[in-house]
């Protein structure tokens, strides 16, 4: 490899490096947006409290389908 063949890969490699960068800064601002209109659905809904339990049986169920080792 030449030492022009580097440097072309290394100008690519800052660009996309650069678009990444550019693009993280969208992708946090679209995050936020999307949790609080998540929770407050469940905020509303007097049912919240059950779901949680519900949400521990599904974890307990996970756990009895793992194999246990012994």
């Amino acid at each position: 490899m030449t030492d022009e063949e580097r440097n072309e890969q290394n100008e690519e490699a800052a660009e996309e490096a650069t678009t990444e960068a550019a693009d993280a800064p969208e992708a946090e601002a679209e995050a936020p947006a999307t949790e609080p209109e998540a929770a407050e659905p469940e905020a509303a809904e007097p049912d919240a409290a059950e779901e949680t339990t519900s949400d521990e049986t599904t974890e307990d169920e996970t756990t009895e389908d793992e194999p246990t080792g012994d």
